[in-house]
């Protein structure tokens, strides 16, 4: 039943409940019956994993390739709907554009 959701056997499950209602024992309880075989309750529940120092710390590492990722978005946004304007095939070409040169990225 789990596989339909992504969840096999050999995946890391971590529950946790924010209002200190035993809902992470009772989701631990549940994958457990159905064959999870790695499942850890958070210990502290969500409050202390957002206040953990190395959470923090992993959050500001990330932030500088998010923002990157955004603008490049944007960017394939405003070309795309640009291209929309110029004509048949135009899309197209942009996209074999945009693959040329993620394909020298990797080179």
């Amino acid at each position: 039943m789990m596989t339909e959701y992504g969840i096999s056997e050999k995946d890391s499950i971590v529950v946790y409940d924010t209002s200190g209602l035993l809902a992470a024992p009772r989701m631990w309880w549940t994958f457990k019956l159905f064959g999870a075989k790695h499942v850890r309750v958070l210990e502290g529940g969500f409050p202390a994993w957002r206040d953990d120092p190395a959470l923090q710390r992993m959050l500001a590492l990330m932030i500088p390739g998010t923002v990157g990722l955004a603008a490049t978005q944007v960017n394939v946004l405003v070309n795309s709907v640009l291209a929309t304007s110029a004509g048949p095939g135009a899309v197209s070409w942009l996209n074999y554009a945009f693959r040329l040169k993620y394909r020298t990225y990797e080179i």
